[in-house]
């Protein structure tokens, strides 16, 4: 029927290889996803970050972005356990006891640190076309400095330089990222930037992000971080102390399909809580979504949950569970993205960020043990 097609498929598959031109579906893979580690942040993407896409995490200073960004490294180094992540460290501000913190592995991260954008470019390009390197993490942009600005005098006009660095590393990154998803082997990236002030504006909105427009443009999904209140207590000798940070997003961009504009999540600072500090405080609100799709059933002294044999008195109960239980919070969460994805009708197969682990009867028992005793 497509003859003439058919034979530049061809032609083109004995030229460049695979995957480059052909019919759809002979071309071209599922989309795939990486956790982020924020429950709710997956929930309005559909399932996390694009694989083998441009992302970027945008706000003002102190607003996540840079935590979440260290989450969605260890959840990468989580589905992929024989590869390696890259931070480009250009604010110099890289601290591997907190990065260690939130669950990433040292030995699986390579640092860039070099002390102009230009060396930085060229060496994060080589890294990202190595086969073993899944995802690159760039902080930030903002941060990039460059040959010119290093070199020459202050009173020199560099208008721009910073901007055209930038286009040029996005443009080569997304060939890189385009080459690789033709061999199956896809690679992220994810870009950090921040805002600023515009100069003299009285009229819409005063906020720039600097690096130029090519990043808008490169980007899959954007996410704008927005740190709204630092929540206090007091610890077990009376000293004052952050409890948990209340944050909020805004997806500002997304062309990956359906997904939600905004929501927010709690990250504990307190080292108190049964969580590590720097762990989404997210139990109550994956118990909420869970009672909206049926898979948290009953009432009054009386819960049920999907997957598990025995019955909670109280909501708290369930809570305490989860957090003895990793892997079967894992996997509620799953359910509850694969649920959402379904009523979206989107495709129903689960996003690969999410594992659904089967349990074992005597594992079941063990688990039902713990409870009992804690009951």
């Amino acid at each position: 029927m497509f003859e003439g097609l058919d034979k530049l498929a061809k032609e083109t598959e004995t030229k460049f290889g695979k995957s480059v031109f052909g019919k759809v579906k002979e071309v071209k893979e599922g989309m795939t996803y990486i956790d982020t580690g924020i429950f709710s942040l997956d929930y309005a993407l559909m399932g996390g970050l694009p694989e083998g896409q441009t992302n970027m995490f945008i706000g003002w200073e102190s607003s996540g972005k840079t935590t979440s960004a260290l989450k969605v490294i260890a959840n990468t180094q989580k589905k992929y356990p024989d590869k390696a992540c890259v931070f480009w460290d250009a604010e110099g501000t890289f601290d591997e006891v907190w990065a260690e913190n939130l669950g990433v592995d040292l030995d699986r991260l390579f640092l860039i640190q070099l002390g102009t954008g230009e060396a930085a470019v060229d060496t994060a390009i080589s890294a990202m076309e190595v086969p073993e390197t899944k995802l690159l993490v760039l902080d930030s942009i903002a941060a990039v400095g460059t040959h010119r600005e290093r070199t020459h005098s202050a009173m020199d006009d560099h208008m721009a330089v910073r901007a055209r660095l930038m286009s040029k590393f996005l443009t080569a990154a997304t060939m890189i990222m385009t080459e690789k998803r033709t061999q199956s082997n896809p690679l992220t990236l994810l870009v950090i930037n921040q805002w600023r002030n515009k100069i003299g504006v009285f009229y819409g909105d005063p906020r720039v992000l600097p690096g130029g427009h090519q990043q808008k443009y490169s980007a899959s999904t954007m996410v704008d971080f927005k740190l709204k209140n630092e929540v206090e207590t007091e610890d077990s000798k009376g000293n004052k102390l952050i409890d948990y940070n209340d944050h909020e997003f805004t997806i500002k961009k997304s062309k990956v399909g359906n997904r939600l504009k905004t929501g927010d999540f709690k990250l504990s600072r307190n080292p108190e809580h049964p969580l590590p500090i720097g762990s989404t405080l997210d139990h109550k609100k994956v118990l909420t979504f869970a009672k909206k799709y049926g898979l948290l059933t009953g009432g009054g002294s009386s819960w049920r949950l999907d997957g598990v044999d025995f019955v909670f008195n109280k909501h708290q109960d369930i809570i305490d569970f989860l957090l003895d239980n990793e892997g079967t919070f894992d996997n509620l969460k799953s359910s509850i993205i694969i649920h959402r994805r379904k009523s979206m009708m989107l495709p129903e197969l689960p996003p690969d960020g999410y594992l659904i682990r089967q349990f074992s009867k005597k594992e079941m028992k063990e688990i039902q043990k713990n409870v009992e005793k804690k009951q």
